[in-house]
């Protein structure tokens, strides 16, 4: 038992430390201070009112699964898919008609200034759902009608018997084995 604490407590004090080490993988945690706001927050009141009656009507999530975007593709819907994954990641395997444009340079204007502003769906892409979620309330925020591909790649590519839990609900992952293009 003393072993076993002996090196929990090795664990527990080298742990913060090995992950700010130099080189330690882009996916160490580190927190540093922001900047502090340089203008009112009521200047904003039109997108958090935007931002409010998004996330009071959709509960903060908007997707569409891979079966259905399947669909629409092949009905020719009007939308505009948006991979977010780095280009590379694009480059190797992505949905047919898919645009790269990685979450680091979405918001830049003149990508920005690529994207429909008549209410055209905007289906945005990644490996998991995440970072086309963190890409959707940006862009919920300034306005356009954006919806997130339940899973993105990972269902686009597979079905899966992972269960995923919610306080809801249970459901598993029905991917298509959906084509890519290279």
């Amino acid at each position: 038992m003393r072993k076993l604490l002996a090196v929990l407590a090795v664990f527990a004090f080298a742990g913060p430390v090995l992950a700010q080490e130099e080189g330690a993988g882009e996916y160490a945690s580190s927190v540093s201070a922001g900047r502090p706001l340089d203008v009112p927050p009521g200047i904003y009141a039109n997108t958090a009112a935007r931002l409010a009656e998004f996330f009071a009507a959709t509960n903060g999530a908007r997707t569409v699964f891979a079966t259905d975007l399947k669909a629409r593709i092949d009905a020719g819907t009007n939308q505009l898919i948006i991979d977010v994954r780095p280009a590379a990641d694009y480059a190797a395997g992505h949905i047919s008609g898919a645009i790269s444009m990685p979450l680091a340079v979405l918001f830049r204007s003149e990508n920005l200034a690529q994207l429909p502003t008549d209410g055209t769906p905007l289906i945005l892409v990644c490996h998991t759902g995440h970072t086309a979620s963190m890409a959707l309330g940006g862009l919920v925020s300034l306005g356009y009608n954006a919806y997130v591909l339940r899973f993105s790649m990972m269902g686009w590519n597979a079905s899966s018997n992972q269960k995923i839990y919610s306080p809801t609900q249970v459901q598993t992952i029905f991917g298509l084995a959906g084509p890519l293009v290279r």
